[in-house]
């Protein structure tokens, strides 16, 4: 056997090992990010955060406890970053006091922010521009032509639902779909807006406009200035 041939072949046990350890702490650390412990490490940004109020949840849904979640505070120092969710009373009525017992904390690596998730195509199909709340990242959605949509993070958290108010435009929530909806909607390259969908560049048959977002019929007058048929 060549010598080169037995380097590689003696290195496929460390490389098999080296996947089978990274596969390990992946497992581990969803295992304890989803949980009702008061600590643990997750996959990412967006994990952190539904874990930590999920285990705030938890805790405080138990009545006889009378005790509140606060919002979320995310410390970002070291390569350890963290999300943490205080409660009421001890960390104050109004959650502006100090550290809380128990208080929920889950650890994410400082490079595992949302905006760090890859952009991926999904069979899903709302109105492009939309955006959605995924496992506690917000993403947008891109019609693709052949009726798929690309999605990508936005950068920012998000709970159970994104705030539609908060994306710099007119965004309506569609509880349907479960997304912040665009009232015009974006439309790739190539495509127009019709009503409050997209479609292609030529929307309307020949003899026939494009008005008001729908298709109508003209004429041309001896003049030749269209005038719309009614």
């Amino acid at each position: 056997m060549r010598p080169r041939l037995i380097h590689c072949l003696a290195f496929v046990p460390a490389l098999i090992l080296a996947i089978a350890l990274g596969s390990g702490v992946a497992r581990a650390q969803v295992s304890t990010c989803n949980t009702n412990a008061e600590s643990g490490s997750c996959p990412d940004e967006g994990s952190a955060l539904i874990g930590a109020t999920g285990a705030a949840a938890a805790y405080t849904s138990v009545a006889s406890r009378n005790r509140t979640a606060c919002p979320p505070i995310t410390y970002k120092t070291g390569s350890a970053w963290s999300v943490w969710v205080y409660l009421t009373p001890t960390h104050a009525p109004n959650c502006d006091g100090g550290a809380s017992t128990p208080s929920f904390v889950r650890y994410f690596d400082a490079n595992a922010t949302c905006d760090k998730r890859p952009s991926k195509v999904t069979p899903f199909f709302p109105p492009s521009g939309s955006v959605r709340c995924m496992d506690g990242c917000e993403s947008t959605f891109r019609n693709n032509a052949d009726d798929t949509s690309t999605y990508s993070p936005t950068g920012k958290t998000c709970q159970k639902k994104p705030d539609c108010a908060a994306q710099g435009r007119n965004m309506v929530w569609n509880a349907a779909l479960g997304v912040c909806q665009p009232v015009e909607p974006e439309c790739p390259q190539g495509q127009v807006k019709v009503g409050n969908a997209c479609t292609d560049e030529k929307p309307c048959p020949d003899g026939m406009a494009l008005v008001n977002g729908s298709c109508a019929a003209w004429q041309l007058h001896p003049w030749r200035r269209p005038v719309r048929r009614w």
